[in-house]
């Protein structure tokens, strides 16, 4: 019990309880009084102190909430801005997190996407658009178990080149839209054709197409890469005649296409910068197939396919299955000597070629 007391003018604060001794035996009653000045003195620090207390644990708990949003944001910040780079085109990021944590998952789950991005933009850039799914697919596991490589190396390929006669002649006559248009309806019917075939389609220069076989997208024996570039020539210049017929009919001008073929050595490998790398092959065996595929100009008024001695022989055994014409031998340009050359023919009959590869 409190009671208040003022005692020359001082007012007092008495806290009055009963005073026991052991037994429970009551023998009074005792008070403690304090000036209330005292008290409420004493009261303010004790608020001081309090105020002081709670200030110091809301600091803390805000410090220490700081520093966990810290070490959650900065991985995000840091994914965040590498999926911005990877947005603009820029596959070589690569985010660093330690640890065993959910975002240390979402960083290697991140990294293997860019280098899977990376890995396609790698099989894109070395072929372009071209090659179909199973040759892209073919080329990334030979690439995978090192029997490829993109440093130069010497390998026997057949190479394809195809070109429309007089074509700059026929793009001058006609607005370019309808050049274009041509040449996308054109490049749509015998591209798929060399793709069958396992053509690579290594570039288009105009209305000209340069194609090996044999390197990519695993490697082929001469045999094998001459059968098919033959295979592949014989149906595109079919492809090039029902075309040439839908062209007549709409009283457009007919495309009349030479195609040169040639099997020998090539230097494969990938060619330009770091940030722009193509696979290629090049060599005297890519300029005679061109070569060769200029000498129909001279040749022939019609679309027709020229062949060398080198592919003629590596047929071997399925020559038999192509109707040749023996030309004799002829100079062309960039060689000394002449050059043995045959014309191979469009089949009388249709032709079975499952099974030959």
């Amino acid at each position: 019990q409190t009671r208040d007391l003022a005692i020359s003018n001082l007012r007092y604060t008495e806290v009055l309880a009963p005073w026991e001794v052991r037994g429970g035996e009551d023998l009074g009653v005792m008070g403690v009084s304090l000036a209330q000045a005292f008290l409420i003195r004493t009261s303010r620090a004790t608020q001081i102190e309090i105020f002081l207390f709670v200030a110091t644990a809301i600091f803390l708990v805000i410090a220490v909430g700081v520093s966990l949003a810290g070490l959650i944001t900065h991985p995000l910040m840091k994914l965040v801005a590498a999926s911005s780079e990877v947005a603009s085109g820029n596959l070589e990021v690569k985010v660093d997190i330690s640890g065993n944590d959910e975002l240390a998952i979402l960083a290697n789950a991140f990294n293997r996407m860019v280098a899977g991005l990376q890995e396609g933009s790698i099989y894109r850039d070395l072929l372009g658009r071209t090659v179909s799914p199973e040759v892209r697919e073919q080329l990334r596991q030979t690439f995978s178990s090192g029997n490829l490589r993109l440093e130069g190396q010497e390998a026997v390929a057949t190479v394809l080149m195809t070109d429309i006669r007089g074509f700059t002649t026929l793009s001058e006559k006609v607005p370019p839209s309808t050049v274009l248009h041509w040449l996308n309806e054109y490049f749509g019917q015998i591209v798929p054709i060399v793709t069958h075939y396992g053509g690579v389609v290594n570039q288009f220069e105009g209305d000209a197409m340069l194609v090996f076989f044999g390197t990519l997208p695993r490697l082929l024996s001469p045999k094998q890469s001459a059968l098919a570039a033959c295979q592949a020539a014989v149906e595109v210049l079919q492809a090039i005649e029902r075309l040439n017929n839908q062209r007549r009919a709409r009283g457009e001008p007919q495309l009349i296409t030479g195609i040169g073929i040639n099997t020998g050595v090539v230097i494969a490998g990938g060619l330009g910068t770091s940030d722009r790398l193509h696979y290629t092959i090049i060599g005297d065996t890519v300029n005679s197939a061109q070569r060769l595929e200029s000498l129909t100009r001279g040749l022939f008024d019609s679309s027709a396919i020229l062949v060398s001695h080198s592919t003629f022989q590596s047929l071997a055994e399925h020559q038999a299955r192509f109707h040749f014409e023996a030309l004799g031998y002829h100079q062309v340009r960039g060689k000394a000597e002449r050059i043995q050359v045959y014309r191979l023919h469009l089949p009388r009959n249709p032709i079975g070629w499952e099974g030959m590869l």
